[in-house]
């Protein structure tokens, strides 16, 4: 199966043809035309989380079976595609994210006061916050 994992541990991975994961143990996956995740659950256990985008294909909300709803925003001018803050509808607490000059995630200030600085690699991918 080419490149593709296909189990750790226990766990048994299910790709599709284009590369797609689409099943992880007992949570399913699924995406719509433009390859975006729309919906992962999990039958045994009773969870469902559905994922909503604009029309530039960014991801805007998140909803979940347990009652956790998330808002994406924006609001970045000069990078219209990177998310500058997330909302909370569950908790009504705003979080706010910052980036270095390569565009790499360095911080998180929630409404509350709270700060987590993100360290990453230098590809931008999270190694501890």
């Amino acid at each position: 199966l080419r490149d593709r994992i296909t189990r750790l541990g226990e766990i048994q991975y299910k790709m599709d043809e284009d590369g797609f994961l689409r099943q992880r143990g007992n949570d399913i996956f699924e995406y719509n035309s433009n390859g975006l995740l729309q919906k992962a659950y999990n039958k045994a256990s009773g969870w469902t989380v559905q994922y909503y985008y604009d029309g530039l294909g960014r991801r805007v909300a998140s909803k979940s079976s347990l009652g956790q709803h998330l808002q994406f925003f924006y609001a970045d001018l000069t990078n219209p595609i990177r998310v500058t803050h997330l909302y909370n509808h569950t908790s009504s607490e705003i979080t706010s994210l910052y980036y270095d000059l390569q565009g790499h995630l360095i911080a998180m200030e929630l409404s509350s006061g709270e700060e987590y600085y993100v360290a990453c690699d230098n590809t931008g991918t999270p190694l501890a916050v």
